[in-house]
């Protein structure tokens, strides 16, 4: 088989085609890679407010708070920090010898406001969160940039990070001092996208000995807890798919337990994640994907360019598809999406995976005879 793989990556650059999808979409998102908090810093105080953001504040996601860039930016910040260190500057230049000598090593929740005015002003710029910086790799974070008030997260090298913002001038770096410490917790929820079940995450709490979990499929209703954990998150996989479920959780401390807020999520399966090749010795589309945890069937759906819409072509309980039919009559690329399905509750289905720019490639044909088309 000749496999055509889109490689999963965190882009710094996303590039809008005129093609059939619903939904834009980056190629990826930290909800589908490695990276948590942990692989922004060290310490675990700060790493665990990180995974918090991480899931509150969602990549692509529209940002529900005010201040545009500025306010994500600060709220970021004040998570993290306890105190900050505030400069400004005048007429610094943005580029790679001024950002590395004011930001190399900047610690996670750093606030900086990039403009082409010399001076900071408050109004024109734009503000930037900055994860990590080293030498070899930064992770970055902002709101509203090119798209309208959606928050985004970046993994790139120094190289990526200038490319990507094309302003003039450095005008404030605002670096915590030390780390916050909590004294109750502040919970988030999610949808676990490897395990179809609500992943919960929380700030550290100080003097918490654990953190009991609490599920309620009423807001109002009974809570009972459903695990006790010494870390800062937890993946509910007993969630009834197709309900909403909500959560609090618990510090338990020697002076007095604190609760969290309450935080809801409706438990869905999460999306396959399908790739596409072409079968050998026929060249028909192949599609695969992994199996999803608690999904009942897989429903494959093509885009008909007729209808201008995609249209249902298969339902089944295996993980790959071969479309016999897409055999080049219906146009030179073809796009699929698939969803994981709960039979007991639709609302329970996962969201779409998108598969485009497939194509039938049919064997080589020894007796064709192209001599009388045109040459190149």
């Amino acid at each position: 088989m000749k496999k055509k793989f889109v490689p999963l990556l965190i882009t710094v650059l996303m590039i809008f085609c005129a093609v059939p999808f619903e939904a834009a979409a980056w190629s990826a998102t930290f909800d589908q890679s490695p990276l948590t908090g942990s692989d922004c810093t060290s310490n675990k105080t700060a790493a665990a407010t990180i995974d918090y953001v991480l899931n509150k504040y969602k990549q692509d996601a529209v940002y529900p708070g005010s201040g545009e860039c500025w306010g994500y930016a600060e709220k970021v910040s004040t998570l993290l920090a306890s105190s900050r260190d505030t400069r400004y500057y005048t007429g610094l230049k943005f580029n790679a010898a001024n950002f590395k000598k004011k930001c190399l090593g900047a610690k996670a929740g750093t606030h900086i406001r990039l403009g082409n005015d010399k001076k900071f002003n408050g109004w024109s710029g734009h503000s930037v969160v900055l994860l990590k910086v080293t030498e070899n790799q930064m992770i970055w974070a902002d709101n509203n940039f090119g798209r309208d008030n959606r928050v985004c997260y970046y993994s790139g090298t120094l190289d990526d990070f200038l490319w990507t913002y094309g302003y003039t001038y450095l005008q404030m770096v605002s670096e915590p001092v030390s780390y916050r410490t909590y004294k109750e917790p502040q919970v988030s929820s999610g949808l676990d996208s490897q395990k179809s079940g609500v992943r919960l995450t929380w700030v550290k709490t100080a003097g918490a000995a654990r953190y009991d979990i609490y599920r309620s499929y009423a807001k109002t209703g009974t809570y009972k807890r459903i695990a006790k954990v010494t870390g800062t998150s937890y993946t509910d996989v007993s969630a009834v798919l197709g309900k909403t479920a909500y959560y609090k959780v618990k510090a338990v401390k020697s002076s007095g337990s604190k609760y969290s807020n309450i935080t809801s999520r409706m438990a869905k399966l999460c999306a396959p994640q399908a790739v596409w090749s072409n079968e050998e010795g026929t060249g028909r589309i192949v599609l695969s994907w992994n199996k999803v945890p608690k999904a009942d069937r897989y429903a494959v759906y093509r885009y008909d360019f007729s209808l201008s819409k995609y249209r249902l072509i298969k339902k089944t309980t295996e993980c790959t598809f071969t479309d016999i039919t897409a055999d080049g009559s219906g146009g030179e690329y073809y796009f699929y999406k698939i969803r994981a399905v709960c039979d007991a509750d639709s609302k329970g289905n996962s969201a779409f995976a998108f598969v485009d720019y497939c194509y039938y490639d049919p064997p080589y044909d020894p007796g064709y005879d192209d001599t009388d088309e045109e040459e190149w």
